[in-house]
């Protein structure tokens, strides 16, 4: 009787710790967050933590704490993560995975440091008020709960957060603003945000081809009539 008590001691103390070991993770949180690269363009490389010599990315690879994914010239590619959320990584960007963890209440953290380059953010809606979404550059930090917006980091560091949808919470040096739809900020390395102003788009303009009219040359017995000329005016109107 004492022998069969001892053993399911042992086999409960066992299952106590399989359910506690996955509960611990870095800074008190919980097992990593699946993110996977997929449509890759081009030779995206992959400098995975602690490795000097980067690898060619390919679709389906995942990504942990302290790997950086790079783009070229003519190379872009996604980063999806568990919840469905998308990064869209644009050509000349590189992209380093800070956290990607979750707590023993639910809650994840993703954290992303935008080194440089131009990316496009669409991020489910996160229910656990403890959940976060954050992308930091040299310059400033960008953080959401559910929307859609794109980062533009310039090689000096400077930094624009559009707000395609919803808003995202923009801070620099300390200060921070919200960033609604439709709206954009920017900030330098030091300085704070910019007050957010309406998104400007630049028109695009077309150029047709032109094709001389023929001209006829007058006979001397027919009076020679007046030239007419067409006009063509562009008028754009704010609406």
């Amino acid at each position: 009787m004492h022998r069969s008590g001892l053993v399911l001691g042992c086999v409960l103390l066992v299952l106590a710790l399989a359910l506690l070991i996955p509960l611990v993770g870095c800074g008190g949180g919980g097992p990593a967050v699946p993110c996977k690269i997929s449509s890759v363009s081009g030779e995206v490389q992959v400098l995975r933590s602690g490795s000097t010599a980067p690898v060619a990315a390919t679709n389906g690879m995942e990504l942990a704490a302290g790997d950086t994914i790079t783009t070229g010239a003519n190379e872009s590619a996604k980063l999806t993560f568990f919840d469905g959320s998308v990064m869209e990584i644009k050509a000349n960007s590189e992209i380093l995975i800070n956290e990607l963890s979750t707590a023993s209440t639910g809650s994840t953290t993703v954290s992303l440091m935008q080194q440089v380059g131009s990316t496009i953010n669409r991020i489910e809606k996160l229910v656990d008020s403890s959940s976060k979404y954050e992308v930091e550059t040299p310059a400033a930090s960008a953080v959401v709960r559910g929307t859609i917006f794109d980062l533009l980091v310039q090689e000096n560091g400077d930094t624009t957060v559009k707000s395609e949808q919803g808003s995202v919470s923009f801070t620099a040096s300390d200060v921070t603003v919200t960033v609604n739809q439709g709206f954009q900020s920017s900030a330098s390395v030091g300085g704070t945000p910019s007050t957010p102003s309406a998104i400007t788009t630049p028109t695009p303009t077309s150029t047709q081809a032109h094709t001389p009219t023929p001209t006829k040359t007058p006979s001397a017995t027919q009076p020679r009539r007046p030239e007419k000329r067409l006009v063509t005016f562009m008028v754009w109107v704010d609406l």
